[in-house]
């Protein structure tokens, strides 16, 4: 049996779909699952995909309802363990409500640290306003890069 997913959405959306990957692989062993992104890194160690493509092909993990909104990570990951498994017709247990990165252990060492804040939402109406106050008043010693 082939899965095929497409998630061409942000990177958080492509860690939900994790989980859902797992559960299938759990239940049906011998799947073979590709997965389309726009960020095939995040998917390189993941041991239950076994192809990380770019192509335009496979079930889209769409969230038509607003309840998305309200609690984002709980509801992206059960919708898409729910639309992932109704498209193939697969029995599976719920998945856990926790995105799993897989990350290379020669990639984890000594370096610069970075510290990110991402304003998380592409709509400007719902930007937090005071983003670049806080980065600017914030009590470390790291270097602001200013959105551009």
């Amino acid at each position: 049996m082939k899965v095929v997913i497409k998630s061409f959405n942000g990177i958080g959306d492509l860690l939900f779909v994790t989980p859902t990957l797992r559960v299938i692989k759990e239940a049906h062993p011998g799947c073979h699952i590709t997965v389309n992104t726009n960020y095939p890194g995040l998917l390189l160690n993941n041991p239950y995909v076994d192809v990380v493509g770019n192509e335009n092909e496979g079930v889209f993990l769409g969230y038509p309802d607003p309840i998305h909104l309200q609690w984002p990570t709980k509801h992206h990951i059960i919708s898409d363990w729910e639309i992932v498994t109704q498209h193939y017709k697969l029995e599976t247990n719920p998945p856990s409500l926790q995105p799993e990165i897989y990350i290379d252990r020669f990639k984890h060492g000594t370096g610069v640290g970075v510290q990110t804040i991402h304003k998380g939402h592409w709509h400007k109406k719902k930007v937090w306003p005071y983003y670049d106050e806080l980065c600017y008043n914030l009590d470390y010693s790291f270097v602001v890069i200013p959105r551009v």
